[in-house]
């Protein structure tokens, strides 16, 4: 849903299912996002790296588990970022309307 520039994948053996860890570098501008870099990144794509480790059926259900995300569980998620961390109010209602947005993109192509 973001932008990837840390591909960490743990895939478990057994049953070959696929788990993507570390997302810390997922912004664009990566630790240094900002409201603009967020406004001017590229549109959201399934990205190879993960595709190829997916049939179909596991795309689809990650795609059903990202629709019912809400905009107040965005918001949520934001609310609880420590202010120690620096990113004031606008920032994080940037980053809301970021994941928004690319939640909606993915969810209807």
């Amino acid at each position: 849903m973001a932008l990837n520039t840390d591909h960490q994948i743990v895939v478990r053996t057994a049953d070959q299912q696929v788990f993507s860890v570390d997302h810390g570098l997922f912004l664009p501008g990566n630790h240094n996002w900002t409201a603009a870099s967020l406004a001017t990144a590229a549109p959201a794509t399934l990205d190879p790296q993960f595709a190829q480790h997916l049939e179909r059926a596991e795309l689809d259900a990650a795609v059903d588990r990202l629709r019912v995300v809400s905009d107040a569980a965005i918001a949520r998620v934001l609310a609880g970022v420590p202010p120690t961390w620096g990113a004031g109010d606008s920032m994080l209602t940037a980053l809301a309307g970021y994941l928004a947005e690319r939640r909606d993109r993915l969810c209807n192509p």
